[in-house]
């Protein structure tokens, strides 16, 4: 059994040659590859009921990176310790991120 279903698409590109040569009398086969390939792959089915972030969700594009935007670091112990919950940042109901996640694009 599979535990979820995914889309890939993508595209190869394989350029060859072969040749025979002949050396000291003696034949003398070669050949020559190169390939050249890119593809992506989304889920399209996969049992997140939660929508954690740290497993896969419908949608999620394989080898992807999440980064955050900040729009400035804490300036003070008082300003750490006063910050706002950040716990919902792990989890997002209704499977919409938060406005401030943004996907970096980077395959691993």
């Amino acid at each position: 059994m599979n535990a979820a279903d995914l889309i890939t698409k993508g595209w190869e590109l394989t350029v060859s040659w072969r040749n025979e040569a002949k050396i000291l009398k003696s034949p003398f086969n070669y050949s020559v590859k190169a390939i050249l390939s890119d593809s992506r792959a989304w889920i399209t089915k996969y049992d997140n009921p939660d929508g954690k972030l740290s497993d896969y969700y419908v949608g999620y594009e394989i080898g992807t990176i999440f980064g955050f935007v900040s729009n400035e670091l804490f300036q003070s112990p008082d300003e750490l310790k006063n910050h706002a919950n950040q716990g919902m940042l792990w989890t997002y109901p209704d499977k919409v991120p938060p406005l401030d996640q943004v996907i970096l694009r980077l395959k691993i």
